[in-house]
């Protein structure tokens, strides 16, 4: 009985309570966390200094960049989800109602460079996300550990991540470190953030649907404290995908634009396939493009989804929706679309990674770190960013500035026809079109060094600039870039 005493006596000094806060806090300072943190602030800093320097060269394109950025402008202002891109709501082409969260930011600062920083926050965020999804579903060993920092510290190399963020702002980029977190949530028995998180996921475009059914299945396959919740949540998700594609988005689209009738991304992307042949479709899904980026994702993963087929099947429905697509970009998984099947294959190899950490592998904590030796090899090889790929440089880092310098002239509210790779710095008004639809009251931006994508109805641009001046004056120029005033009649 008196050694009890001494032994609560002892362990209740202040000294003792004092070294063990030491040694917690010791402990919480661990080289993983710290180089987990270190990659997503050089991921953030190589993402969003790339955009900036396209934004300063006018190298960004206004598909889509300007179509967001006119988008949440006019959100933040009261105009609703509307832009001069597209016919009536916004919201038929994706139902996107996170977008309001940039709204508010532009109150602040109504800049397009606003949504590259944030494009590139998101995908960084994706470093600390991954960890922290891996940490949360693998044993709490340091084997565990390394693998965890091994594959989260080289995905923003991957292909598809480098990808997304070339093509600039897409409100999918937000969608993955919800996702991964919303996981980590669930599987950790937090029931409010899992909720709040797929909340925040689903608003951010009606395919993160299948997303969040993907999560719910994990949580509820992993028969943790909240497997019933994620019962829910793949349920709830797959309503809801329902619901946005069949009933909620077609109902925006009559409402807002009653005799544009057929023109739902979905018709226009898949109303080849009914009068298409058995051989078409399969030429369709046998892409070697497609394939070629789906065999990176998974080797940048080091391979873990092999290991789990039936979690690494749960790849098919995106891949085939992507390559099915007649849009050339997402039957390819370029630009932005490889984002969609992020998910599936990291709970792939998280479901792989468990099962390879479950065993006794001799040496892996020692030999874990290598595993980020397939992701630095693709990003390296296959990467979109430099110094893996150059883009070519059509202006200096100064062209912004000229630009701005011109349009500061015009007032802010002025109609303006520009081309494409103008449209973005300028798009925060009331009025932003493509130059080739440019109607007389319309102010002109024209850069005769830009290389026009191919949406640009080339005859109309050159129409265009070919009736100049006609009755028009030249407002300001700097090098290539010309501002014209609006035609003047009488």
């Amino acid at each position: 009985m008196t050694m009890r005493r001494a032994h609560i006596r002892t362990s209740q000094n202040p000294r003792d309570a004092f070294h063990r806060g030491a040694r917690n806090a010791s402990d919480r300072l661990r080289p993983g966390p710290i180089a987990v943190g270190f990659g997503g602030v050089i991921a953030f800093v190589w993402f969003a200094g790339f955009l900036i320097q396209q934004a300063l060269r006018l190298q960004t394109r206004g598909f889509d960049q300007a179509f967001f950025q006119q988008l949440t402008w006019n959100i933040g202002h009261g105009g609703g989800f509307a832009t001069d891109l597209v016919p009536g709501s916004a919201l038929a082409v994706h139902f996107s109602p996170i977008l309001v969260v940039p709204a508010f930011l532009e109150r602040f600062w109504p800049n397009a460079l606003l949504l590259s920083i944030v494009n590139a926050a998101a995908l960084a965020a994706a470093v600390p996300a991954a960890y922290v999804f891996f940490r949360t579903l693998w044993p709490a060993t340091q084997a565990a550990q390394i693998l965890a920092v091994a594959l989260a510290v080289v995905l923003p190399l991957a292909p598809f991540m480098q990808l997304a963020d070339a093509t600039n702002f897409h409100p999918d980029s937000l969608a993955l470190p919800l996702a991964l977190l919303a996981a980590a949530a669930g599987l950790s028995g937090r029931r409010r953030a899992m909720w709040l998180l797929a909340l925040m996921v689903l608003s951010v475009k009606e395919d993160q649907a299948y997303t969040m059914a993907v999560v719910g299945l994990l949580i509820w396959h992993t028969r943790g404290p909240l497997a019933a919740d994620g019962r829910r949540l793949a349920l709830a998700s797959c309503i809801w995908g329902v619901l946005a594609f069949f009933v909620i988005i077609p109902a925006i689209d009559r409402a807002s634009v009653p005799t544009d009738a057929g023109r739902l991304v979905t018709d226009s992307y898949y109303s080849w396939l009914p009068r298409a042949s058995p051989g078409m479709i399969l030429n369709a899904i046998a892409s070697p493009e497609a394939w070629g980026r789906l065999a990176l994702l998974i080797a940048g993963l080091c391979g873990l989804p092999l290991l789990r087929p039936a979690w690494l099947a749960l790849i098919a429905p995106p891949f085939l929706a992507s390559v099915l697509s007649a849009h050339h970009a997402q039957a390819i998984l370029h630009n932005h679309y490889g984002l969609l099947l992020a998910v599936p294959a990291l709970v792939a190899a998280g479901m792989g990674g468990r099962r390879l950490l479950e065993r006794p592998v001799p040496r892996l904590p020692r030999w874990g770190a290598l595993a980020a030796a397939p992701g630095l090899a693709c990003g390296a090889l296959f990467g979109a960013l430099p110094p893996f790929a150059q883009p070519a440089d059509t202006h200096s880092t100064s062209a912004l500035a000229g630009l701005q310098s011109c349009m500061a002239g015009l007032p802010p509210s002025a109609p303006v026809a520009a081309d494409d790779n103008l449209m973005a710095p300028i798009a925060s008004r009331p009025r932003i079109v493509l130059i080739d639809q440019a109607t007389p009251g319309d102010y002109l931006a024209i850069d005769t060094a830009a290389n026009p994508p191919g949406w640009v109805n080339m005859t109309k641009r050159n129409a265009v600039i070919n009736s100049l001046p006609r009755g028009r004056t030249l407002a300001c120029s700097w090098k290539t870039i010309s501002i014209w005033t609006p035609e003047t009649t009488g």
